[in-house]
């Protein structure tokens, strides 16, 4: 009971924090996902590449935004703009990669991303299947950005610091000078098509040394790659009481370990107790490579557990779930840098499927907030410590 009570309040004040920042910046209106016809998406989706076309006048970002909207907008087929609108964000992107100097572009871009990515057409719980039109394009998007991102963390090194690539949904690669390890790595959605095939799984897999899963859920715990992970002899971390059915030696069972830290394939890592629900224990995960502390929250609800984070370990790289405690896990932590993940889960139907202009709203809520990046698909971002030698 007491449980159902506090999720409840969670709940609750999540949609009364998300109703008043509605209209408060350009380019976030977290609430319009709900229940929207494809052509009222489209609809909007064309009102804000025209936005775009006009406040960033003189880019080719700008021009190709101006272009689609004119064209889009008068279509008699509402599935139509979703690839153009696709291939203009990916080229935005890349135009503009991660920075504090990129920032006000890429919020947009990523808000305008968030449209396509919620074409209500397309529930993913359901006997109904994919429009094919929106699978082919968004499977074709997912491809091209993740393959690239496979080639750079099996053939780049990292000589300082940290980098950090997102995957999909909660699941990124870190990797320092010596260590390179996963967090909650997910192949993509299975029933789209494009999702990780298994030569790229077993790419991603030569290079990583610890899979460090968060929580049993599909959508971060995929059998299919963990499987893959442990017969390439490789160790993975699950919580303690989950998954009974892997028994594989590889597999490694932590859950209320922060005491002192765990060695884990030659890494320290502090385990800290959460859970999304009474059935649903949560790692919390602080890991270090080569001197630097990275965090991974899952979808943890437990925001008082991270109280315990800071006694232990200097976080440099916080990885935060945008809809879980976003707040509390970066108050808590104070992170030299924040990564945010779990935008546009696509098994997650569209109301609950949080979106990118969500997560910059919560962002602007967070009191003296750290440098910070929101990151789609295959990004990586760089870290290094500052003035110091390694």
């Amino acid at each position: 009971m007491a449980f159902r009570l506090q999720r409840r309040r969670w709940v609750v004040l999540s949609w009364l924090i998300l109703a008043t920042c509605g209209h408060a910046v350009a380019f976030d209106r977290p609430g319009e996902f709900q229940v929207v016809d494809d052509k009222v998406l489209r609809d909007r989706a064309v009102v804000d590449l025209g936005r775009f076309a006009k406040e960033f006048s003189g880019t080719p970002a700008a021009v190709r935004a101006g272009e689609i909207a004119a064209k889009e907008g008068k279509s008699a087929d509402t599935l139509a703009w979703v690839g153009p609108t696709l291939d203009w964000a990916e080229l935005g992107l890349k135009a503009y990669p991660p920075s504090t100097e990129n920032h006000k572009r890429r919020r947009a871009i990523l808000r305008i991303l968030d449209y396509p990515l919620h074409v209500n057409s397309t529930p993913m719980r359901s006997t109904r299947r994919y429009v094919p039109q929106w699978a082919e394009a968004v499977g074709k998007h997912f491809q091209r950005a993740v393959e690239p991102a496979i080639k750079d963390v099996t053939d780049s090194r990292t000589t300082r610091g940290l980098d950090v690539w997102k995957i999909y949904d909660m699941g990124f690669v870190a990797r320092s000078k010596s260590h390179c390890v996963g967090f909650d790595v997910h192949p993509g959605f299975f029933r789209l098509p494009y999702a990780l095939t298994d030569a790229q799984i077993d790419a991603l897999i030569g290079r990583l040394e610890v899979l460090f899963i968060s929580h049993a859920h599909l959508d971060h715990l995929n059998d299919r790659f963990v499987q893959r992970m442990l017969a390439a002899g490789k160790k993975v971390v699950l919580p303690a009481p989950v998954r009974k059915d892997l028994t594989h030696e590889g597999v490694v069972r932590l859950h209320d370990d922060y005491a002192r830290p765990t060695e884990v394939a030659g890494l320290k890592v502090y385990v800290f107790p959460g859970w999304q629900g009474k059935d649903t224990p949560m790692n919390v995960y602080a890991v270090e490579l080569d001197g630097h502390w990275v965090a991974h929250n899952g979808d943890n609800l437990r925001t008082e557990i991270y109280r315990e984070i800071p006694g232990r370990c200097a976080v440099d790289v916080l990885l935060v779930n945008c809809w879980s405690g976003l707040g509390a896990f970066i108050s808590a932590t104070h992170p030299k840098l924040a990564i945010t993940g779990h935008e546009n889960e696509l098994a997650h139907a569209v109301p609950q499927r949080v979106a990118y202009g969500t997560t910059f709203a919560y962002l602007d809520m967070v009191r003296d907030p750290p440098e910070h990046r929101v990151i789609h698909w295959g990004e990586r971002v760089h870290w290094e410590p500052a003035g110091r030698d390694e």
